[in-house]
């Protein structure tokens, strides 16, 4: 994403820490559940010893939050380091793995066209006679990524992304404070209104967005066809070049 790799050996202990305590913390909820513990409960009767197994389950989320710190000091130390990485690390057999790296912000200058699926894979390797996997060259793969590509740009699917704004960010801002206020105001009720403040913050937002003016280029309407002035006159210097024309001059002569 960012276009440096992270420790792959702190990698591997976080993975293992967060798998562990995963199944640390809701692995002993299944035996606690056909002991008779219902759930969300902060607190139980020491006669039903459900201490033990709600201990381990403790100590499991410890370890989960454990492995996420693994991860943050693994970011951090990584941008440190900032190891650069290629655009296919791990020989990947998707697309999202067959951009640049880190990626434009549209992804792909072009949507791209799909054959297949894996259809990256396919860009990468092929099969012998035998049907034994084999590994394309360097330029045989340029030239299947250039036929690709010549064929993508000819479809002109371009990506379409919306106008940079600030009016989504504050339409999202509106919602915590609706949620605010129903929360709030079953007991009286007089927070209900914050509930329309948002409602209003959110809805003005959203209708503001609506109204803001798109900065991608306005699409030029396409040349009209150029006609012959007259029945049987040639055709534009293109088709006189291809042959188009004599072949039309010829119909034009019989008819």
């Amino acid at each position: 994403m960012f276009g440096y790799t992270l420790n792959d050996r702190v990698g591997k202990l976080q993975f293992w820490t967060i798998f562990i305590g995963f199944n640390m913390t809701f692995g002993p909820m299944h035996i606690l559940g056909l002991e008779g513990m219902p759930r969300r409960i902060y607190t139980y009767d020491k006669s039903l010893n459900l201490g033990a197994w709600n201990l381990v389950a403790s100590i499991g989320a410890f370890i989960i939050a454990l492995g996420v710190l693994t991860f943050i000091i693994n970011v951090a130390r990584s941008r440190q380091v900032h190891e650069l990485t290629s655009d296919d690390p791990w020989d990947a057999r998707t697309l999202e793995w067959s951009t640049t790296s880190p990626p434009p912000p549209e992804n792909f200058p072009v949507i791209p066209v799909v054959h297949s699926v894996d259809d990256f894979w396919h860009q990468k390797y092929t099969e012998d006679e035998q049907g034994r996997l084999v590994k394309l060259s360097d330029e045989e793969r340029r030239q299947i990524l250039a036929e690709t590509h010549a064929e993508e740009h000819a479809a002109a699917h371009g990506p379409h992304l919306p106008s940079p704004s600030f009016y989504p960010i504050i339409a999202s801002f509106g919602l915590p404070i609706i949620a605010y206020g129903i929360i709030y105001g079953r007991g009286g009720g007089g927070a209900y209104i914050v509930s329309v403040i948002g409602g209003l913050i959110t809805i003005g937002a959203l209708y503001a967005w609506g109204f803001e003016p798109s900065l991608e280029p306005e699409l030029l309407p396409a040349p009209a066809d150029e006609q012959p002035a007259l029945v049987g006159a040639p055709g534009p210097a293109g088709e006189l070049e291809s042959g188009e024309g004599d072949a039309g001059s010829a119909d034009g002569g019989a008819q």
